[in-house]
């Protein structure tokens, strides 16, 4: 069953998609409507403002559609011109794979539920994958060290404690201190809390089994309930990546399941009675991981590597005696076998600020790369290309790259040419 402008039915008083980011009369709403029919939730993407004629609805950076009463349904489209949106999901990572018909204009987008797999199922998956390899590597057990009386020796002996004891003849029992093994520790914890979180839902291309197989492998952790506490705990250690060294693995399954509990917001219940779900995600974030998987795909087999910033090769702006700490966490972050070579800040706007290009002249410095760049949209004119700013006094400049989501062939050649400029290989 494929979604199609044909298909949709507005609530009363909304004639035509939303547009995300906005709060102009684009987005206005009869006086007809009632606020009523929008799903719980709502909030979370858009504010309806009263005005004279009725409402004017404040979108936020999000993309999709909203299921209300009465079967209707509120899209809300993209503010810039995206030529294809099953593939820009698709490139961005949120979906697994291309849709069978193309996207219409008037559409964020559509869905074949018997076959597609939809984004949440795919984080998910991505969860299930990263479940596996803990199951391969091992689960992460904490150390703690208790003190024990104990008949034979399983510990280190507490010397001063045992000489008391000799000295009162109480030499059938040895004070010690002996080291023990816990899994009950926040990530464990956290990655079984997501796992009965999802195996409470109906999917159409995941089998109850592989998750409760994978919540299986977690048994001998104690089940948890979610508290802001718990969430603050997993974002300390992805931000600071406090896993031991040999399990570092643990960080991209922490980070999926975060991203599924804080994000997602995965409907539950039977398929037949959730034909067309919630789809939504933030543009913003989205069009940051495509650019960042462009640039991957095509340094990749130059032979460099490209991280996301907000996770590795993060720097301290200050150094440790400083009283305050803050974390420079560009976009991107191309290095070569030895260093950092380059940075690039994302930004999903047509007009860039001053605080945008001091932000990126910022890593440039504190990186100490010759190569910095901005990525944003296109202007409401179109306006593609780069746009070069240079500090003449030093004789040192950044770019402005615009890539457009209106026409990816093209635009994929221009990425491709702006980069070989700027590393110095063949375009």
């Amino acid at each position: 069953m494929t979604l199609n402008p044909d298909d949709i039915e507005y609530p009363k008083g909304v004639s035509g998609p939303l547009t995300e980011d906005s709060s102009t009369r684009e987005n206005h709403i009869g006086p007809e409507f009632d606020h009523q029919a929008l799903p719980d939730g709502y909030r979370k993407y858009l504010s309806l403002e009263v005005v004279e004629d009725g409402y004017i609805a404040n979108t936020d950076s999000y993309v999709g559609i909203l299921p209300c009463a009465n079967d209707t349904f509120l899209p809300i489209i993209p503010k810039t011109e995206v030529r294809n949106l099953s593939y820009f999901l698709q490139k961005s990572g949120r979906l697994f794979h291309d849709l069978d018909s193309p996207f219409d204009d008037e559409v964020p987008y559509e869905t074949v539920l018997d076959e597609l797999t939809s984004m949440h199922e795919l984080f998910i998956m991505q969860l299930l994958d990263g479940v596996d390899r803990i199951r391969r590597d091992g689960l992460l057990k904490t150390h703690r060290t208790e003190s024990v009386t104990l008949q034979q020796i399983e510990g280190q002996v507490d010397r001063r404690e045992y000489g008391r004891r000799a000295a009162q003849i109480q030499y059938r029992s040895i004070p010690q201190h002996r080291e023990t093994k816990n899994l009950n520790n926040i990530p464990n914890q956290f990655l079984k809390y997501t796992l009965e979180y999802i195996a409470r839902g109906s999917y159409a291309t995941i089998d109850d089994e592989e998750i409760y197989q994978r919540l299986d492998y977690f048994h001998p952790v104690e089940s948890v309930n979610l508290t802001p506490e718990l969430l603050d705990a997993v974002r300390r250690i992805e931000q600071e990546q406090d896993l031991p060294p040999s399990r570092q693995y643990y960080l991209a399954p922490l980070q999926q399941a975060r991203f599924i509990i804080e994000e997602a917001d995965i409907s539950f219940g039977e398929e037949s009675t959730a034909e067309r779900p919630s789809f939504m995600f933030r543009m913003y974030d989205a069009y940051e991981d495509f650019i960042r998987n462009k640039i991957e795909d095509i340094l990749r087999d130059e032979g460099y590597n490209v991280f996301d910033g907000n996770i590795r090769h993060r720097r301290d702006l200050y150094d440790s005696g400083s009283k305050e700490r803050y974390e420079l966490k560009p976009d991107i972050v191309v290095s070569d076998d030895m260093q950092d070579i380059a940075v690039l800040e994302v930004k999903y706007k047509p007009s860039l600020e001053s605080t945008d290009h001091y932000q990126t002249w910022i890593y440039k410095q504190q990186y100490g790369v010759d190569r910095a760049a901005l990525i944003s949209i296109p202007t409401s004119t179109g306006q593609s290309g780069s746009e070069v700013y240079t500090r003449n006094r030093f004789r040192d400049s950044i770019t402005n790259f615009r890539y457009s989501l209106a026409d990816f062939s093209e635009s994929n050649d221009h990425l491709r040419s702006f980069l070989a400029e700027m590393f110095g290989f063949p375009p």
